[in-house]
């Protein structure tokens, strides 16, 4: 076992330094994302992590120090992405931290992802403004973990809609809240052939 903890110690050291050296943002995304798997309790990782969501060079590592921040301590990663959240200029990187607010269960981001959720358009693009759907689909699912009953009312929305994409979308959130009335609505939808996207439609 020792040896076992000290190989895996040995590895996470150097993923930090992959993570801390590594010019590209392939290989930087690769060692954030090996990084979250481990769930580590180190500081030197939390950190390193911290300053790779802060790295402008790269969109792809910034998404993946998001998503390995979410596997760390709330008490620490929490007020972190709660500021990414807030200061982050790309929605790519926005939507993997409003689903990590949402899994660490940051309560003082409700107001934020209601605005992202319920705001007006600010950019031509998808549902709420936003270019990235991906962006409004996980602040939502982020909103209704936080706030069932505010999210609610949107998510109904999105399961009445006659656009099939946005209807399977719906689906797919639905079965991330954890919310009873998610349950009835899935069950609502088990025998309904628009939730299929239209290129996987096929003949009976």
């Amino acid at each position: 076992a020792a040896m076992g903890d000290a190989g895996g110690e040995l590895a996470e050291t150097e993923l930090i330094a992959i993570l801390e050296r590594e010019p590209n943002g392939m290989g930087k995304s690769w060692a954030a994302r090996s990084l979250g798997q481990m769930h580590s309790t180190r500081e030197e990782t939390r950190l390193a992590l911290e300053r790779t969501l802060q790295d402008p060079s790269s969109d792809s590592a910034r998404v993946r120090a998001a998503e390995a921040l979410s596997n760390l301590a709330p008490s620490k990663s929490a007020p972190l992405l709660y500021e990414a959240f807030r200061n982050e200029p790309t929605e790519i990187v926005r939507a993997q931290i409003a689903r990590g607010l949402g899994i660490l269960g940051v309560s003082y981001a409700i107001e934020d992802l209601a605005r992202v959720v319920e705001g007006p358009q600010q950019e031509q693009g998808g549902q709420g403004g936003w270019k990235d759907r991906n962006y409004y689909h996980q602040s939502l699912v982020a909103l209704a973990k936080l706030a069932p009953d505010r999210a609610w009312p949107r998510l109904e929305k999105e399961i009445g809609s006659r656009n099939p994409y946005e209807k399977y979308e719906s689906a797919l959130m639905l079965g991330e809240i954890g919310d009873a009335r998610a349950l009835q609505a899935l069950e609502d939808m088990l025998h309904d052939r628009t939730l299929i996207p239209p290129m996987c439609h096929h003949e009976d």
